[in-house]
């Protein structure tokens, strides 16, 4: 695996216009180097991908993220989720 964009592109798209998506490689590459099976880091990339898209359409900032915004989306966003899918 070389890089996020040759791995997973359907979700890079989610993490081009957000602030998370500085931040994509550098996942990706902890995975890649720890040896992460690819089903499990194309799945917790989507999920970043998941977050990514709704803090977005919140107009969320990076210093904004903390726990009980995680917590928000945990528990209000994905029980009645209805995003389009990447």
């Amino acid at each position: 695996m070389s890089n996020i964009h040759d791995f997973c592109t359907t979700n890079t798209d989610w993490f081009t216009d957000s602030f998370i998506g500085q931040f994509a490689e550098i996942y990706f590459q902890y995975f890649e180097e720890k040896k992460y099976a690819a089903s499990t880091v194309r799945s917790y990339l989507s999920c970043l991908a998941h977050f990514s898209q709704w803090a977005t359409s919140k107009h969320l900032q990076l210093h904004q993220v903390n726990e009980s915004l995680v917590a928000e989306f945990l528990d209000n966003h994905l029980p009645h989720c209805c995003c389009s899918k990447p």
